[in-house]
Order: C-alpha cells, then sequence, then structure tokens
C-alpha cells in the first residue's frame, strides 16, 4: 500500500493529462481533478496503478475529511468529505494556496499549530475549534519531503457529550461536598475512586493519612489490616464485600469512634453503584447525637421505672371490704 503520508501529488497538467513543470505551465494546463491525480502519481512515484487506484478509494471512502498541501501550501488534492464539511467543490481548491482560500484562518489556533508541524518536521494532533466551519475538529497533521497532509473530524458531538459530563460531574461534586455524610465511592477492586470534601476534611482533622483513605487506595485492605481482634471491623470487612458480590443489597453497622476529646458513634452505610459499573458506596454518619439521647431517653426511663416502683412499695395496701356483687 503507498505511503498516503509521503505522496508528491502534482496539480498542473496539459490538456491531455501529461505532465507539465510548474514553470512550463501555461494557460493551457488546467487544475488535475482528484481522480486525475492518481494517474499522475504512478508516473511520478512509480507505484502499481492497482495500489495507486486502491489508495485513492481509500481515500474517498473515509469518514475523515483528508486533504493534501504542496511546499508552497497549494491544495493538490481534496477529498469527497473534505468538500462535505467545506462546502466547497474540490474543482474550486485545487491549484490554490490554502490561505487564499481560506484567509480568517490567519493567526487562529489551527493555523498555528499547522505551521508548527511543518516548522517542526513531525507529525501532530490536535483539537481545535475549526474557524472554517465553527465545529469542534480532531486535525492529524504529518509534513513529509513533498508536503502536508492534514485528516480531520468532526467531533462536535464528542465535545458536547463530554462537556454535559463535565457539567453533571460537577453537579454531583456540589451534592456530594453538600453532605454532612462522609462518603467515599469504591470500584469493584475496592479502590477508592472519588470522596467528599467531608471525607478529606474528617481525615485531616484526626491525622488521617492520605495513603490509608485517598483516592486510588484500596479501603479493603486497609481495612483488613486494622482488623486485628475488632469484631466490628471483621463485620464491616464482611460487609463490604457481601455487597460487591450481589449477596445482600445492602448493609450497615453502628461503631463506635473515640477520639480524645469525645466519645463518639457512626453508622456506616453501604450501597451498591450501578451493575455495568460495580463498586460500592460507602457513607460514615455521625451518630453521637443520637446515641446520646438514646442514651438519655433510657436513662429518664429507667428513673421513671425505679420511682414508680418506689412508689408501689411505699403505698398501703388498701382493706378488703366485703360487699354485693
Amino acid at each position: 500500500m503507498p505511503d498516503l503520508n509521503n505522496l508528491r501529488l502534482l496539480h498542473v497538467a496539459d490538456d491531455e493529462g501529461h505532465l507539465v513543470p510548474e514553470a512550463a505551465a501555461t494557460s493551457q494546463a488546467h487544475a488535475v481533478t482528484p481522480l486525475d491525480q492518481f494517474d499522475l502519481i504512478v508516473a511520478e512515484n512509480g507505484w502499481p496503478a492497482e495500489a495507486t487506484l486502491r489508495a485513492g478509494e481509500i481515500l474517498e471512502s473515509i469518514a475523515d475529511a483528508f486533504y493534501f498541501l504542496d511546499k508552497e501550501l497549494r491544495f493538490t488534492y481534496v477529498n469527497r468529505r473534505a468538500e462535505q464539511l467545506w462546502g466547497k467543490r474540490r474543482e474550486d481548491l485545487l491549484g490554490r494556496k490554502f490561505m487564499d482560500v481560506f484567509p480568517h484562518v490567519e493567526g487562529s489556533h489551527s493555523n498555528m499549530k499547522i505551521m508548527q508541524a511543518l516548522e517542526e518536521g513531525r507529525p501532530l494532533t490536535y483539537e481545535t475549534l475549526s474557524p472554517i466551519i465553527g465545529r469542534w475538529v480532531e486535525v492529524s497533521a504529518y509534513p513529509s519531503s513533498a508536503g502536508l497532509s492534514v485528516y480531520y473530524r468532526d467531533i462536535t458531538e464528542r465535545k458536547r457529550a463530554e462537556a454535559a459530563v463535565r457539567q453533571r460531574d460537577d453537579l454531583l461534586r456540589v451534592i456530594f461536598d453538600s453532605l454532612s455524610s462522609h462518603v467515599a465511592v469504591l470500584d469493584s477492586a475496592g479502590v477508592i475512586t472519588y470522596v467528599s470534601r467531608s471525607w478529606e476534611e474528617f481525615g485531616g482533622q484526626n491525622q488521617g493519612q492520605q495513603e490509608c483513605i485517598g483516592v486510588g487506595v484500596n479501603y479493603l485492605d486497609v481495612c483488613r489490616a486494622a482488623q486485628t481482634d475488632d469484631p466490628a471491623v471483621r463485620e464491616a470487612v464482611e460487609g463490604i464485600e457481601a455487597v460487591m458480590a450481589g449477596e445482600r443489597p445492602t448493609f450497615s453497622i453502628e461503631y463506635p469512634c473515640h477520639s480524645p476529646a469525645e466519645q463518639r458513634w457512626f453508622l456506616m452505610q453501604v450501597d451498591p453503584m450501578p451493575p455495568e459499573q460495580g463498586g460500592v458506596v460507602i457513607s460514615h454518619v455521625n451518630i453521637t447525637e443520637r446515641r446520646r439521647a438514646d442514651k438519655a431517653l433510657a436513662k429518664a426511663r429507667s428513673a421513671s421505672a425505679s420511682r414508680s416502683s418506689r412508689r408501689r412499695s411505699a403505698s398501703p395496701t388498701p382493706p378488703f371490704k366485703a360487699g354485693f356483687y
């Protein structure tokens, strides 16, 4: 297969289709059409006609737009897709300089990248908002001794989808960060892929090391290493693994997490992520106030029951009175 990035494409021929040196070009010469050009490539590069025809068929059938500029940056080939995107006929482009056809491109990001590829003599791929069609394109430029091959495709829909994902992620970040509970997302292997701001802040306030609680850490490995003889930790690990394996729909456990300054209790809740994504969402909710309230309520009920018992013990038994029934 011919090297499509190093073609020597000629753009001038006489009325009989014979090659005409640029210096000898006269008013009798005419711009070569794309199909004519592949016949000329055979003579210039010494390629088999069959291979050259195949190269032409490929360039005309690919979804990417393609054009070739000679050393003077004149169009020597434009494929069908480029015609469609630009809204121009190739007959109106061949033999003309790029900047004469698209003068408003000068100074644009795309133009600077093309010039960079030519100056550095190396391939370059980039994304840019095209000043020609007003849409996002991915451009691949391949400089060679003969000129410049350029492939580009319309990626506007992809960029819109990416922008929509970023907006969704930003919204989720705002929502997650507004939660008072400490939230982390684990992938199917137990590695932390996302943490809420409250998770990070709690770790910082409690001397939590980033290598133990941060993104990229295997949360299950950390928990397993901390199991020792604590049955609550062991139960938590088994619960997370059960939800990950689909053996139970959800899991929760209350556990103490005391600090030097106060006694605290938390509720750990584990819920599965969508099946196609895998993993789980873990949240730790501070339930210290609820535990204190429950303890105070239990204490009050116990005191009330004790007082009632004492009153019953102090009251004399009323005498029995016979009567009619």
